[in-house]
């Protein structure tokens, strides 16, 4: 009997399982309609540097007034010291995820050119399929170990100065910082507590490790 009745529900449910698929595919088409876009022009972007256009496009978007106080420029990797200086002159801000640039093979980030003229620069995770977590620790400590390799310096970046490009520095990029970025009387802020004794966390020299992160803010 129960093998009857296992015969006879089998076409629906086959159907059925069909017909899920299928709903799921239609709703994810968009999704990946437009990742794929997305993943086109950043690496077009990428062949305008490699051809030498790079510098062009951004006097075009300097004429054209499209930089401001009111634009972050994601990655900017393939930025020349003149867009750079464009960036500044503009107020823009610039937005860095090595995380993730260095996981695709787009290339290195240029943080200390962006602070060293006068660029508000913030951290980010990018996003955590490429990233593969959304550790902003692991990439902090990225921020801070290219900039010392770049510079052959040790102590190019230090702890500190990382960690404030992943609170205040990045708020500030936001135009946020009046209200998340720091631990002040008036801010809001969604805290984490960092256990020093995990073997990871571990704070075995003067840094600042122990220090509460301000990662996401809330009414809570």
């Amino acid at each position: 009997m129960a093998v009857a009745t296992l015969r006879a529900i089998a076409p629906a449910a086959a159907q059925l399982a069909d017909r899920t698929r299928h709903q799921i595919a239609v709703r994810l088409l968009p999704f990946l309609f437009i990742l794929y876009i997305v993943n086109f022009l950043d690496r077009t972007n990428v062949a305008f540097a490699a051809l030498g256009m790079s510098r062009e496009l951004g006097v075009a978007h300097s004429k054209e007034n499209l930089l401001g106080k009111d634009v972050q420029v994601i990655h900017a990797l393939s930025a020349s010291p003149a867009e750079i200086q464009m960036l500044a002159k503009a107020g823009s801000t610039i937005s860095v995820s090595p995380g993730t640039e260095l996981r695709i093979g787009y290339g290195f980030t240029k943080v200390s050119q962006f602070l060293d003229a006068g660029i508000l620069v913030g951290v980010s995770v990018d996003n955590t399929v490429l990233a593969g977590d959304a550790n902003i620790f692991s990439i902090l400590k990225l921020v801070r170990e290219i900039e010392n390799a770049r510079s052959h310096d040790e102590f190019k970046m230090s702890a500190r100065r990382a960690l404030e490009l992943g609170t205040i520095e990045g708020a500030r990029s936001l135009g946020i910082d009046d209200r998340v970025g720091s631990l002040k009387p008036g801010k809001r802020a969604d805290l984490i507590m960092v256990s020093t004794q995990q073997t990871n966390m571990g704070r075995f020299y003067r840094s600042v490790a122990h220090a509460g992160r301000v990662y996401s803010s809330g009414k809570r």
